[in-house]
C-alpha cells in the first residue's frame, strides 16, 4: 500500500461503497472538502431499436479524501469508464449528484484533469505545441505557458522528445505526454480512464512511475479505472465494481486478507463434487475447478504442512491443482462469481506428475497473465 493502514475505513454493515462518518469527517489535513464526492448516481443508456436500455451506473456512491490514489477496478462493461464520464461531466446522470471539491462539476472543472483512454493530442504537432496550445486552453498565459511546458516535460524526463510530433512517438511516450498535459493547469484531481491500456509491461511501469511520482509531488488526489491487478495494488484503496454497482471498497491488504492467509485451487473442469474432503476445507467451486482458504485459526501443522499432505493426496488423484496467496483478483472473483478478464489470480502452479521418489514436483515461475489489450466499452 502507497498508504499507512488505517487512512480510511469502510462501514460494511451499509454495504460497499459507503464510507464511515467516523473516518470521513467535514475537515481534513489543511481544512477543506472532500476531494471528490459521489451520490446515488444512476446512468442509463438508452434502448435502440434491437437493444433494450441498459443500467451502467446503478445508485453508485463513492466518496475521496484529498490526496488519496483510488483504483476502480472492474472487467470491460462494469460500468467505471462511464462513471468517469459523469464525474467529468462528459455524460449526465438521471439520478444523483456529483460535488468536486465540495462545488458542483461546472464550478469545479478547473480542479479537474483528465486521461482518457486515448491520447489527447493532435499527432501531426510536436510535444512542445502541443502542451503550449493545451495550456492556453486550459486559461495558462501564453508567456507563462511555454516556461510550464518545459519545467513539466523535465520533471517527467520527456524534456527531450519535446521537438518531435507526436505520430513518431511510441504509445507508451504519448501516454506519458497525455498525463503531462492533464496537469498542465495544476489541477487538484486527477481521473484517469483504464490509461494504460495496450501498452507494453515497461510502458505500463514507467507511466505509473510518472503519475505517482507527480501525485506525491504536488498532492493531488489520483482515481483511475483499471482491469489490472497489479495497477490496483499500488493504489491506497479498491473499489470494485460489477454490473454498475460496487460490490467491494477498502484498502487492497484488507481486501486480500479477508480472503484467508492461502488458496489452494484444484483445475478440474468436468467435477460436478469435490472427491476429496480433506482436513475440513470449504471446498467451493470455482471457474475451472474448486478452490478453498486456509485461514489463521486452523491448527493442523500450519501452512506448509497442510499444502504438502494436501498435494500428496491431490497428486495422488492425478488432478491437477495451483496454490498462493489471495490476490484482488481472488477477492473479485468471491465478490461476483465471475473472473476479471485476462487473470488467473498469478498462483504458482503445481505438477500432477510424481518423480521417481514418489513426490509431486512443482513447476516453477509465475503465471500471472494480464490482458493488455482489453478496454472497458460500457458504452458498446
Amino acid at each position: 500500500d502507497l498508504g499507512p493502514a488505517g487512512e480510511f475505513s469502510v462501514n460494511e454493515s451499509e454495504g460497499p461503497g459507503h464510507v464511515s462518518e467516523s473516518t470521513y469527517g467535514k475537515t481534513f489535513p489543511g481544512g477543506g472538502h472532500l476531494a471528490l464526492s459521489v451520490r446515488g448516481v444512476r446512468y442509463v443508456y438508452p434502448g435502440a431499436r434491437r437493444r433494450e436500455p441498459r443500467v451502467a451506473v446503478d445508485g453508485v456512491s463513492v466518496e475521496v479524501e484529498p490526496g488519496r490514489l483510488v483504483a476502480m477496478l472492474g472487467p470491460n462493461g462494469c460500468g467505471k469508464s462511464t462513471l468517469i464520464r459523469v464525474i467529468c461531466g462528459l455524460a449526465v446522470a438521471e439520478a444523483g449528484e456529483v460535488r468536486l471539491f465540495g462545488r458542483s462539476i461546472e464550478e469545479g472543472r478547473g480542479d479537474l484533469g483528465v486521461v482518457f483512454q486515448t491520447p489527447s493530442l493532435d499527432p501531426r504537432l510536436t510535444v512542445r505545441e502541443n502542451l503550449a496550445d493545451q495550456a492556453v486552453w486550459y486559461g495558462v498565459l501564453r508567456e507563462k505557458a511555454a516556461e510550464r511546458v518545459e519545467s513539466d516535460l523535465a520533471a517527467a524526463n520527456l524534456l527531450d522528445r519535446a521537438d518531435e510530433r507526436v505520430r513518431t512517438l511510441s504509445g507508451g511516450l504519448a501516454r506519458r505526454v497525455d498525463l503531462v498535459r492533464a496537469m498542465l493547469h495544476r489541477p487538484r484531481l486527477i481521473l484517469l480512464d483504464e490509461p494504460t491500456v495496450g501498452l507494453d509491461p515497461t510502458a505500463r511501469r514507467q507511466f505509473l512511475d510518472q503519475l505517482l511520482d507527480a501525485r506525491e509531488q504536488r498532492d493531488l488526489t489520483v482515481v483511475l479505472t483499471t482491469h489490472l491487478i497489479d495497477e490496483a495494488d499500488r493504489a491506497t484503496r479498491v473499489i470494485m465494481m460489477d454490473q454498475g454497482r460496487i460490490v467491494a471498497d477498502n484498502r487492497p491488504q484488507a481486501l486480500r486478507q479477508a480472503m484467508g492467509r492461502f488458496g489452494v485451487t484444484v483445475w478440474a473442469h468436468s467435477m460436478t463434487a469435490f472427491p476429496c474432503d480433506a482436513f475440513g476445507l470449504d471446498w467451493q467451486p470455482t471457474p475451472g475447478g474448486w478452490r478453498a482458504w486456509l485461514d489463521e485459526h486452523r491448527d493442523d501443522g500450519g501452512d506448509s504442512a497442510v499444502i504438502s499432505k494436501l498435494a500428496g493426496e491431490l497428486a495422488g488423484q492425478g488432478l491437477a491443482f495451483s496454490f498462493g496467496p489471495p490476490t484482488l483478483a481472488d477477492v473479485y472473483e468471491a465478490k461476483t462469481g465471475r473472473r476479471l478478464h485476462g487473470d488467473d489470480g498469478g498462483e504458482q502452479s503445481v505438477m500432477t506428475s510424481m518423480d521417481d521418489s514418489g513426490i509431486p514436483f512443482q513447476r516453477g515461475g509465475d503465471s500471472s497473465r494480464n490482458d493488455e489489450n482489453g478496454d472497458d466499452s460500457d458504452a458498446a
